[in-house]
């Protein structure tokens, strides 16, 4: 069993008060000592209340530079789709070109064994093995990895073995036949 006392004394009270405005000082003057600006849904600075340095070197508030498009332009994900910009379907043993940062998935056919090699680089044919694969129990393995705008990408796959391939860009952007 735990136990635990605590004896407070009336000389106590005055350190225990001093606590107490000091950590509410405290919080009034990180908040900003007149509440103006944003108001963080937890304790905290907002955005308009920390100040950074712009790519000039100037002292502004992260919010000013949030909505000055300071950081450039944060993407989002792109549709998923299994074609190519031509709209033919994403195949192995073809090159393409990434026309935008994305992701490259695919998974490994169930019914046969197979190995998977995925290359990548920025000269066509691209040379770097990013992943070699060998799937000897035939089941689906997926994969998925990043690849870089304007980088050249090629799966190399077993022969008679069916393995869809999916393209998911940050932003827009295809992969483009070469």
């Amino acid at each position: 069993m735990v136990r635990l006392s605590l004896d407070v004394k009336k000389g106590d009270f005055v350190w225990i008060g001093f606590l107490i405005v000091l950590v509410g000082v405290g919080f009034v003057y990180a908040y900003n000592a007149n509440f103006e600006g944003g108001q963080p849904a937890v304790m905290g600075h907002s955005a308009d209340e920390i100040m950074v340095n712009d790519s000039s070197g100037n002292s502004v508030s992260l919010q000013s530079l949030i909505n000055s498009g300071g950081f450039g332009s944060i993407a989002e994900f792109g549709s998923v789709t299994s074609e190519d910009s031509l709209g033919d379907a994403l195949v192995a043993e073809v090159v393409y070109l990434a026309g935008s940062d994305g992701f490259l998935c695919f998974n490994t056919d169930d019914t046969n064994f197979m190995t998977v090699t995925l290359n990548i680089g920025s000269s066509n044919p691209p040379s770097l093995q990013l992943l070699k694969s060998y799937n000897y129990y035939a089941v689906k393995i997926p994969f998925c990895s990043p690849i870089a705008k304007d980088e050249y990408v090629e799966i190399f796959k077993d022969e008679g073995s069916v393995m869809p391939i999916y393209w998911r860009p940050l932003g827009s952007g295809n992969l483009v036949k070469q």
